[in-house]
């Protein structure tokens, strides 16, 4: 067996720290991603997964760098990008 290593398995792995309330390590892996670029450059699921990690957990200044990351790479925030922001400040009122 080989593990290929692209968006897909960090998506799934950043997906797995959203629901494991490690939202430090979800970032983390959103970073290495941005950094080696090509095949690992998230996508908007990698960032709605990492925005949902940020928002349970009242990250509102890192959800907020993470909207600015999104819009330099012409990553466009839909729905669940949205629902995931209020869903933060809402739970946490």
């Amino acid at each position: 067996w080989r593990l290929t290593v692209d968006v897909v398995t960090v998506n799934s792995l950043i997906a797995v720290c959203e629901q494991c309330c490690q939202w430090q390590v979800a970032l983390a892996l959103l970073d290495s991603g941005l950094q080696l670029g090509s095949q690992l450059l998230p996508n908007l699921i990698s960032f709605n997964s990492t925005i949902s990690a940020c928002s349970k957990h009242s990250e509102s200044s890192r959800v907020a760098a993470l909207i600015g990351i999104m819009q330099e790479l012409r990553v466009r925030a839909d729905v669940v990008s949205y629902n995931s922001i209020i869903s933060g400040h809402l739970g946490h009122v």
